[in-house]
């Protein structure tokens, strides 16, 4: 992940304010975001089409359970307001239904198959575990 992938999450990671997820760099590119942060409507908005699966990259913001609970927002900070957990919550049901179940195993098997050094066992053991490797 380059530095400029750390940036187009940096403003929304790990927070419930913001639905976390990751698109390929031609994908974001190509919308031209305003700040380089936005949910995935306005991304969809911004492009002027529905994502699709292979728009989203195999990191684990996009297949792991911490990012993929709707109820991740019940610990939210007091000044997160119940709007803005709902529309995450919003966000977090497009990603679904973009990924569906079988598209978060595709890309929880790409993060296993991929030779990036920085592989957190925690991680693999999530993946394996979706996957029912385990």
């Amino acid at each position: 992940m380059g530095w400029f992938s750390i940036l187009k999450i940096g403003n929304t990671y790990p927070s419930p304010k913001y639905t976390t997820f990751m698109v390929h760099d031609n994908v974001w590119d190509s919308a031209n975001m305003v700040n380089n942060v936005g949910g995935i409507r306005e991304l969809e908005m911004s492009l002027g089409r529905e994502l699709t699966e292979k728009d989203f990259t195999d990191a684990p913001v996009n297949w792991s359970d911490s990012f993929w609970n709707e109820n991740r927002a019940k610990n939210a900070p007091f000044d997160i307001t119940p709007d803005e957990i709902n529309a995450d919550s919003d966000s977090i049901k497009r990603k679904k239904e973009i990924l569906g179940e079988e598209g978060r195993k595709k890309l929880a098997r790409s993060y296993l198959n991929s030779d990036r050094p920085n592989k957190y066992p925690d991680r693999i053991k999530e993946a394996e575990r979706i996957l029912g490797v385990a």
